[in-house]
């Protein structure tokens, strides 16, 4: 074989295997942290909480997840679900009838009487006063003013609902771990048995697009669909055989669910095909059981679980680089972003002429590094790499290519 085409071979192959749409965002996370719950207010400020019962229990960021910060909690249950309004508001909840409630950011707590103990597991905010939260066994509970008071709902499920979700102030569905489904479609004031598909599994996550369609997830790979408010169902069998614990869309056709074994899924076809996406390999993750999801956009995500995992995305999870030429290039080049100015998404294209590990920052107008979408060994050839700034503010920023040999920097503008 000639050296030529076996380097051909490798830098096929080393594509294949050596591109994330995910990024490592674990940062001051004790590694023992089981992640049951991740919000995001803005771009810069999310929350999440755990479910141990040693260590922390709730975790902030306000630089995008690039380091999180325990935050003292006067409980030792474990939190499951939390819902972050702005910078300043948050409200957790979790194992025996505990919630919590911050207007400063986390630096104290408020503890929120809920009348029992019961084990509350997640949050549905349709604004920022109109919220439900679900649980059991047989609670549903719903909020007027921000979670200060909530007013008992049902006590319909024998279980405990595992999830819930309204699309508005009237309609919502929420699931529990025998296949159990209920809707209501009067702001809660009554909520009704819905047949589920068939065959009994549990399900652990649930969704809606649209006031009509709704979905869940759950054991052994299962996500159901109905676009009638429950009355029919679809199974799609992603046959991994993996269970899959939270489920979102972040549009009436693209959507996210992730399970055991660090597994992403994503449809961009409103559920009928869900496709794997690649994670970064490491020891601390590879087995890890991803919980839960956060989007701030379309683009910009979070998804978070077991052992202190959170990835992130501004690139929808897709690959964010990729090779267009395994040409030998004659120099180190850096080109142009296009376009140039742009809204919100641009390329950037440049060729590197030796391998090597090759880095690409993005910096704001004052210089701080804001994102690190390239870092990694590269063999010889040119390469694009994607930039989405929707979660960011207008103006200029610039971008720097870092090899042993060179170090380029250009200047791009954003433009809402």
């Amino acid at each position: 074989m000639s050296k030529q085409l076996l380097i051909l071979l490798i830098l096929l192959n080393s594509h294949v295997f050596s591109q994330f749409g995910w990024m490592v965002r674990s940062g001051g996370i004790s590694p023992n942290t089981l992640v049951k719950g991740i919000s995001f207010a803005d771009a810069n400020n999310g929350m999440l909480v755990a479910s141990n019962f040693s260590g922390y229990k709730v975790y902030r960021t306000t630089n995008s997840g690039a380091n999180w910060i325990g935050q003292s909690l006067p409980t030792s249950n474990g939190m499951w679900a939390v819902k972050y309004f702005n910078p300043s508001t948050a409200l957790i909840c979790g194992a025996s009838g505990n919630m919590f409630r911050t207007v400063n950011g986390g630096t104290n707590w408020t503890q929120i009487l809920v009348g029992g103990s019961f084990f509350l597991t997640a949050f549905s905010f349709v604004d920022m006063n109109t919220g439900w939260v679900c649980g059991g066994p047989l609670k549903i509970m719903k909020t007027t003013n921000n979670g200060i008071n909530w007013i008992s709902q049902s006590e319909y499920s024998t279980y405990t609902y595992s999830s819930m979700y309204m699309i508005n102030a009237n309609t919502g569905f929420a699931s529990d771990y025998f296949q159990r489904i209920v809707k209501t479609t009067d702001s809660g004031n009554n909520w009704v048995d819905v047949q589920g598909s068939s065959g009994y599994f549990e399900l652990w996550g649930t969704c809606m697009t649209d006031s009509n369609t709704v979905y869940c997830c759950g054991e052994l790979g299962k996500i159901i669909k109905s676009t009638d408010q429950g009355l029919n169902w679809s199974i799609y069998n992603t046959f991994l055989q993996r269970n899959l614990w939270a489920i979102h869309f972040v549009n009436y056709y693209t959507g996210y669910c992730v399970g055991d074994s660090s597994l992403i899924l994503r449809t961009s076809n409103a559920g009928l095909n869900w496709s794997v996406l690649p994670v970064p390999p490491s020891d601390n993750y590879s087995s890890s059981a991803l919980t839960c999801i956060s989007f701030i956009n379309e683009y910009t995500g979070y998804v978070a679980g077991n052992d202190g995992t959170v990835f992130f995305t501004n690139s929808g999870g897709l690959t964010s680089v990729e090779s267009i030429s395994s040409i030998f290039p004659d120099e180190f080049e850096l080109k142009q972003n296009y376009p140039n100015p742009f809204n919100p998404e641009t390329n950037i294209e440049f060729s590197v002429k030796e391998s090597g590990n090759v880095k690409l920052i993005i910096y704001d107008v004052n210089g701080n590094e804001i994102y690190l979408p390239l870092n990694q060994q590269l063999q010889p050839g040119t390469y694009n790499v994607k930039w989405n700034a929707a979660s960011y503010s207008s103006g200029v920023y610039f971008y720097r290519l870092i090899t042993k040999s060179i170090n380029i920097t250009k200047k791009m503008i954003y433009i809402k």
